[in-house]
Order: C-alpha cells, then structure tokens, then sequence
C-alpha cells in the first residue's frame, strides 16, 4: 500500500460513523413530525421545509440519501455499510464495513436527479456527463438518488467513459416510500435490486 492511501485511511477510519437503518428511522421521525405542522398554502418555503430543502435542513436531506444507498448496498452485500460525512473533491461521504475482521473504508459520491419542480433542466445524462470530471476517483462509489417521479428508461442510458469504482442508481418504488430499488453498477453488468425502507 502507498504512502499516499495509508495516510487516507488512517484518516478514515477516525471519521464518525452512522449506522444508516438507526438514521432512516430517526430521520423518518423528522419527516413525520414535519409532516404534521400545518401550512400556510401562501407560504413558498412551506413545500421546501418538508422536503428537507432548506438550508438548516439540508444536511439532512443529504444523510436520508446517503443512508438509503448504504442501506440499500447493505442489504445487498449482507452486512452493514456505516457512512461518515467526509468532503473532498471526489466524494461526500466515506464507507465502511467488516469484511473477515478488517474494516474496508470506500468513499461515496452522492448526486440527485432533482424533482423537475425544483429544476426542469436537470437531466440524468448531464449527471453521467459531468462525472467525467473526476480522473482521479478510480475507487469512489457514485450513487445518483433519482427524485422524479415516473420511471427511467434503463435500457437507455449512456453511460460515458468513466474512471470511477462504481455507478448505481437508486429511486423510491413506491408512493409511500416504503418500496426502494437500486440499479448498477453500471460500469459493469447492471441489475435491479429491491430494498425497504428500515421499520
């Protein structure tokens, strides 16, 4: 291992990290609570409080969907998937989980195809485009959080040269959010996988 990755990982691994089933459900607690104040229908900010748009309540938007991917990504590979804020030029957040007796630490980008309410331009192919920015990220994780309603084409997407670990897609499946699934990784031969929201 290079000096340059032993100092990253020493560096890691201090990080404060999140059980994501244990943040969802604090986090839907939010939501509910949110959920049950009344609104004043004149109020532009009202629709942005109780999506966690906000800028008191931003971070918070951003653990919901880090800990969703790493909850979805946990089920996937049968073990938890801790997260840790941890901003750099490449990534959001920093991952980890025991693999045989040793902590494996990844870092994670997370973007958001945003509600076309929040942003009618936005496209998932300006997303994929805009990753080609990252040529040194050959070990980050992308995770896209699709925040539209209707469905993708998945069979339509172009993916560009990437040099990036991995690229998933993931999307509420169902109107109450309980039902989620994940796509990816899309640099190599991807999949759909269902996960639900922790109870």
């Amino acid at each position: 291992m290079r000096a340059h990755d032993e100092l990253r990982m020493r560096s890691w691994s201090k990080l404060t990290y999140f059980d994501p089933d244990r943040t969802l459900r604090d986090l839907r607690d939010v939501e509910l609570q949110i959920a049950g104040q009344p609104i004043d229908p004149n109020d532009s900010n009202a629709a942005k409080v109780r999506a966690l748009r906000t800028r008191p309540l931003r971070k918070y938007n951003e653990w919901r969907q880090a800990a969703l991917f790493c909850h979805g990504i946990g089920g996937l590979l049968g073990t938890t998937l801790y997260f840790a804020p941890g901003e750099d030029e490449a990534h959001d957040y920093v991952t980890k989980r025991l693999v045989e007796d040793t902590w494996t630490f990844t870092p994670l980008q997370l973007k958001e195809l945003v509600p076309s309410t929040t942003n009618p331009d936005a496209t998932l192919e300006g997303i994929l485009a805009d990753l080609t920015k990252y040529t040194t990220a050959a070990d980050t994780v992308v995770a896209v959080y699709i925040n539209r309603r209707g469905t993708t084409d998945l069979n339509a997407i172009k993916v560009p040269r990437l040099k990036l670990g991995e690229l998933w897609l993931f999307w509420a499946a169902s109107e109450d959010q309980s039902r989620w699934q994940l796509y990816g990784d899309l640099l190599k031969d991807p999949a759909v996988q269902d996960f639900g929201y922790p109870a």
